[in-house]
């Protein structure tokens, strides 16, 4: 009978998923016992993702803020669920965890995962006071633990790789799974730390989805990784509007040279991937990152990292007026506004340059001081004084 009751919440769940996705499905998805489902549920600027598995188990990874503790729970209920078989906080963050004693205490769970690692603030307290009231043991999220694994599914987490961390961050357990011929990873907060640790560890991290890491952030998704990575598919787990910048602009420019197709929950709310073993289907159309230029013969032509220069070249036969006009680091999101009376003649080339050996000189604009470029990579981007965009490189 227990077996009756649980597979009847499956059938229910899936029966509610279909219409959720017909609500806002741009492709003809259907949901199955035999598919993975994953819900990347819009918590604002935090991460909750819940993932159905084939052999009726759930798993949730994170659980958003503090307020975010009872829409995640609204939400799972919506589906029918009664129980979390995997909970995974994957790193102490307020926005990882806040609302995971909600979830402990309305649903029946199974086992509970996080990483050997604490943090001195209520929300953890919280969390840690609401797994000992359900008598619930926390088994250690590190590289190597197994949590499924079947000829057709397998879920396992792969990070964090060390235990001796100093950002919390660099902490995030990490999740890798895999159905049939497709696969996911999810990363949290880890950073480019951890994902360099990833790399030496792993002969293999390519997947078809990845959830980009720390929503965005620049100091995740480095390009080492992400070749290693080389996902079809990336979703963005962020806050409309934020206070961070996330997500960089340099991560979206990195996304899409691999054309890879993005999926924001800040622009498209819940973003639901459906896995049968051989494809993945969406309940939303991937964002476009097209960004129109405004013609113009102005161009970036290099940007040297090293030496710190960005050489601009005018290739019309007329004079242009740089002032006002703004040139933008976009991994630093640092912005450059060109002064009063700059120019650049018919065929001729402007220079800016930064750093401490920075100096003024015919057709040489200094931006500061600073460093301002990236070694570990960077992009440039050329903006008019109406902020219409111009080039990138």
């Amino acid at each position: 009978m227990k077996r009756f009751r649980r597979s009847s919440l499956v059938v229910l769940s899936l029966v509610i998923l279909i219409f959720l996705i017909a609500a806002g499905c741009n492709e003809n998805v259907t949901a199955s016992s035999t598919n993975v489902v994953v819900h990347f549920i819009d918590v604002g600027q935090a991460d909750a993702t819940l993932l159905q598995f084939p052999n009726d188990q759930i798993m949730l990874i994170d659980g958003g803020n503090n307020d975010d503790g009872k829409r995640v729970v609204n939400y799972i209920k919506r589906l029918g669920i009664n129980k979390i078989d995997y909970l995974i906080g994957t790193h102490p963050h307020e926005d990882h965890i806040g609302g995971l004693d909600n979830i402990i205490y309305n649903f029946k769970i199974g086992k509970v995962y996080m990483p050997r690692v604490t943090h001195n603030t209520k929300s953890f307290e919280d969390l840690l006071l609401a797994i000992k009231d359900k008598q619930r043991k926390i088994l250690v999220a590190k590289a190597g633990v197994k949590l499924i694994n079947k000829e057709n599914l397998k879920v396992k987490i792969i990070g964090p790789i060390k235990n001796d961390y100093g950002d919390l961050n660099n902490w995030s357990a990490v999740i890798q799974v895999k159905h049939g011929d497709n696969s996911f990873l999810f990363t949290g907060d880890a950073e480019a730390q951890a994902e360099r640790d990833l790399i030496k560890k792993r002969d293999n991290l390519k997947v078809d989805l990845l959830k980009v890491g720390h929503h965005g952030s620049n100091t995740s998704t480095t390009q080492e990784f992400l070749e290693q990575v080389n996902p079809e598919y990336a979703i963005i787990s962020v806050g409309l509007n934020n206070n961070y910048g996330h997500p960089s602009p340099f991560i979206l420019k990195k996304l899409k040279d691999r054309k890879i197709s993005i999926y924001r929950t800040d622009k498209q709310g819940i973003i639901i991937a459906i896995s049968d073993g051989k494809q993945i289907k969406f309940n939303k159309s991937a964002i476009s990152l097209k960004r129109n230029k405004k013609k113009t013969k102005v161009q970036i032509t290099k940007v040297d990292l090293y030496k710190e220069k960005v050489v601009i070249k005018n290739k019309s036969k007329k004079i242009i007026d740089l002032s006002g006009w703004m040139l933008v680091s976009l991994r630093g999101n640092q912005q450059f506004v060109f002064p009063n009376n700059t120019v650049i003649k018919p065929g001729g080339i402007l220079k800016v340059v930064s750093g401490r050996k920075a100096n003024w000189t015919l057709n040489t604009i200094v931006w500061t001081k600073r460093y301002i470029w990236n070694n570990d990579g960077d992009a440039a981007a050329l903006y008019d004084k109406n902020q219409n965009l111009i080039d990138e490189y």
